[in-house]
């Protein structure tokens, strides 16, 4: 009884259609010539937070317990701001913070600051690793979150 071996490489044509290839290969030309066209010509950025007096301002000190939801929210005095049970989607920004801390070697002790501008943005930075995030992109119900804070 004679064995047949399996075909070493594929025998179809094309995995690929080719008008996809040219298609996907017209996107990232279309892409690199709208980029460069922005550049060269000195457009200005878009898309960016609207520039404004800050409103409010408060230094926190977030807390959480690995593989739990619960969360608590400090001033770095020490007063108890927020205890929460599910801290939701604060706990989900300070594990956030938490990452970017550890990449960058700094403890996670230190505070965060929030920030509340006059036209309603809302943004959380922290001051250890310049990260920080725009809150209002997350939707207002994740915004309201922290929003409580600032009163």
């Amino acid at each position: 009884m004679a064995r047949t071996r399996p075909a070493m490489h594929n025998t179809d044509p094309e995995m690929i259609p080719k008008p996809l290839l040219r298609g996907m290969l017209g996107l990232v030309i279309a892409a690199l010539l709208m980029v460069s066209f922005a550049v060269l010509t000195g457009r200005e950025t878009v898309g960016q937070p609207t520039p404004a007096a800050v409103a409010f301002e408060r230094e926190l000190l977030i807390e959480s317990s690995p593989g739990n939801s619960a969360v608590v929210v400090r001033d770095p005095d020490g007063t108890v701001l927020l205890d929460l049970a599910n801290g939701g989607f604060i706990d989900a920004v300070h594990d956030g913070i938490a990452r970017n801390r550890t990449v960058n070697g700094i403890a996670n002790d230190a505070p965060v600051r929030l920030v509340e501008y006059e036209n309603g943005r809302l943004s959380l930075y922290d001051t250890q690793t310049d990260w920080s995030v725009e809150l209002h992109s997350f939707g207002a119900d994740n915004k309201a979150a922290f929003e409580r804070l600032t009163h």
